[in-house]
């Protein structure tokens, strides 16, 4: 029994070493610059080796993915099924290019089990450039419906990308005031 508490002791010991604090102030991400108005969490492993997932309240309940400095053929997220390949991003893609590459990355991160709806896109200032900010939703195979406020713009032939996914009921509008505030003060 002790040998077991024990081991359950250090289990949760090694959870909480996998994340790291990220301190309200000016942090620079793979070549995005953004201002978070309060702390938050630092996961100790990435989706993507150009990615830093952040979240609030835990993995699942909020998360704030921060990838940037995409190249030409390079997707988003790591593959975890080679039978269903993630999108790359291409130089030069349109606005709705960019749309249907975030909707099926999201789509095929997930096994391609969920069907990605947009909910909103508009163009957005950021600095001298032109983002935008696009609005998804989708459900999980349980019934969850999830939530996606995404930031995305390219520069210099790379894709910045800063996405927001929570579940709809009440995470999503939980931090939505810093998640605005997050985006107003992104860089590249």
């Amino acid at each position: 029994m002790k040998k077991l508490l024990m081991i359950s002791m250090l289990l949760m010991l090694n959870a909480c070493a996998a994340f790291k604090l990220v301190k309200s102030q000016q942090t620079t991400v793979h070549g995005i610059t953004l201002t978070p108005t309060s702390t938050w969490n630092k996961a100790g492993f990435n989706q993507h080796k150009k990615s830093e997932l952040w979240t609030k309240d835990g993995l699942g309940l909020n998360e704030l993915y921060i990838i940037g400095n995409i190249n030409e053929g390079e997707s988003i997220f790591k593959s975890h099924n080679k039978e269903l390949p993630l999108p790359t991003f291409k130089k030069g893609m349109l606005p709705n290019e960019l749309e249907e590459f975030i909707k099926t990355s999201l789509k095929n991160s997930h096994g391609g089990t969920i069907s990605v709806t947009t909910d909103n896109m508009s163009p957005v200032e950021l600095g001298d450039d032109i983002a935008f900010r696009l609005q998804l939703s989708y459900f999980l195979e349980h019934g969850l419906k999830k939530s996606v406020d995404a930031l995305l713009t390219t520069k210099n032939d790379k894709l910045y990308v800063i996405m927001y996914v929570a579940p709809s009921m009440h995470y999503a509008q939980k931090h939505q005031a810093e998640i605005n505030s997050i985006f107003e003060s992104v860089v590249i």
